[in-house]
């Protein structure tokens, strides 16, 4: 009997033990929780007067992002300086939050875009739409360099300049782009502008042949269609023949056009509705 009370009161023991553990461990996860939740927040400092570089390092270091956003400065500010700051400093606002840095300019200047980590294809309307947003025109891709790398192909690895430098509209940003380590494969560069199609082919050592297709249906100088298609692997001496699009009038067609290629040579041409309509009474007469 006497081994029987022991047991049980082992048993017992046990059992308050494990209940304690359990309940330990819900407390440090609640206790996780709570802090997590209630962590206190940054707030903004006081950034007026200072560079744009050394405004945005400060932000960085205490876990916050700085965008920046030329204003026309009225006063005797010094030219690259901050202004201001949205949110104004002083406001809470939790770690990754994006503060927007107003700097004095003596012209409406546009901020460069982050392009790294997106696709070439993107990245001419990412840096119109910098400037369309503040209705003070737009930024252009500059040189485009290839560089092999694990990157996926067409991705933007570096830019100059660096996100947040402010440019006057017209100017252009240059980047390096990623290209497939195990070979090239001709990129998709079907409704990019002729120029910066031409510039990403001569950027990985390929010359481009240009052929004129005249049509409405396509934006003029933009890319139709290409040859070889995209995927394709290409090969060291392979010809590149990208058909780009202009306006169905023979004015349209320039003398630097007729120079790259056989003017004795017909390219395909879209006809006008009146043209089709016209074709169409004159079969019926005959």
């Amino acid at each position: 009997m006497l081994s029987s009370i022991r047991g049980n009161t082992l048993i017992r023991i046990l059992l308050v033990l494990f209940s304690l553990f359990i309940f330990a461990g819900l407390f440090i996860i609640a206790g996780y929780f709570f802090i997590g939740v209630s962590a206190p927040e940054l707030t903004v400092p006081e950034l007026t007067g200072l560079d744009i570089a050394e405004a945005l390092k400060e932000l960085d270091n205490i876990g916050l992002v700085g965008e920046t956003s030329a204003i026309i400065s009225t006063d005797t500010t010094p030219i690259g300086k901050v202004v201001s700051l949205s949110p104004p400093p002083g406001t809470l606002v939790k770690k990754g939050r994006h503060i927007i840095l107003y700097v004095s300019s003596q012209s409406p200047s546009i901020s460069v875009p982050n392009l790294i980590e997106t696709k070439l294809v993107e990245a001419e309307n990412i840096l119109k739409r910098a400037g369309a947003e503040i209705g003070i025109g737009e930024l252009m891709l500059g040189e485009i360099v290839s560089v092999e790398s694990d990157s996926p192909a067409g991705m933007i690895l570096e830019q100059s300049p660096a996100p947040g430098t402010l440019l006057a509209s017209g100017s252009r940003v240059n980047v390096v782009v990623a290209v497939d380590k195990k070979g090239n494969f001709m990129p998709n560069l079907e409704g990019m502008r002729l120029d910066l199609a031409i510039d990403t082919m001569s950027a990985r050592g390929y010359s481009v042949e240009r052929e004129p297709y005249f049509t409405t249906a396509w934006p003029e100088k933009t890319v139709q269609s290409q040859k070889p298609a995209p995927g394709t692997r290409l090969s060291p001496n392979i010809a590149i023949k990208l058909i780009y699009a202009v306006p169905p009038s023979p004015n349209a067609y320039s003398s630097e056009d007729f120079s790259l290629k056989n003017t004795s040579e017909t390219y395909p041409v879209e006809k006008t509705e009146a043209e089709k309509k016209n074709n169409e009474e004159a079969d019926e007469v005959q």
